[in-house]
């Protein structure tokens, strides 16, 4: 068994309930089984650490930071996603076309864009980062992973570019999800 750094605590633990054990035999306080515990504590070790490797807020493993990115996806579809050809950028940007014109009178707020044709995803960064932090998120730890494995990038720009909809410069997040892990997660 050797640690990882999120196991020190457990190594704490099983150094001094191992040691508590031997010391209380040996002053006759008590008769335990120090093999049966080593054994239990190595059990409950290897149980823990597969536990902690399914946990979905392990932001070091792709699927996870994709399960997230995908849930805030889901969310903001029906009222706050806007669907076009390819991400324009810039107070002039092109024209560009608009998917489901037809439904766009519920469209609230734009927080999400995605590009069908080049497959960008672009997230408003106010919106993804309240709605990390209320799911107790840690925003840098998100971003940080999400940057590493998923290549997002930060900026300032239009998240209605080439479109009616563009109002005012924002932070946004950029995803290039064409040729990634993301591709196939998205419904492009």
């Amino acid at each position: 068994m050797s640690p990882l750094t999120e196991e020190r605590f457990w190594l704490a633990a099983v150094a001094t309930l191992t040691v508590g054990a031997r010391l209380a035999n040996q002053l006759g306080f008590a008769a335990i089984d120090e093999l049966a515990l080593r054994r239990f504590l190595h059990t409950e070790w290897t149980r823990m650490r597969q536990d902690l490797s399914l946990a979905p807020n392990d932001l070091t493993k792709a699927t996870n930071v994709i399960a997230l990115l995908g849930q805030f996806l889901g969310e903001q579809r029906a009222e706050h996603t806007l669907v076009t050809d390819v991400l324009a950028s810039g107070a002039s940007a092109p024209a560009v076309k608009v998917f489901h014109e037809h439904t766009l009178d519920r469209l609230k707020t734009i927080t999400v864009r995605i590009a069908k044709q080049t497959k960008h995803v672009r997230i408003a960064k106010g919106a993804f980062d309240d709605w990390l932090t209320k799911r107790g998120m840690p925003v840098p730890a998100f971003t940080s992973a999400a940057t590493k494995l998923l290549h997002m990038r930060s900026g300032l720009d239009f998240m209605g570019a080439g479109t009616r909809y563009a109002t005012a410069t924002e932070p946004i997040y950029t995803i290039a999800a064409a040729g990634t892990v993301l591709e196939k997660h998205i419904a492009f």
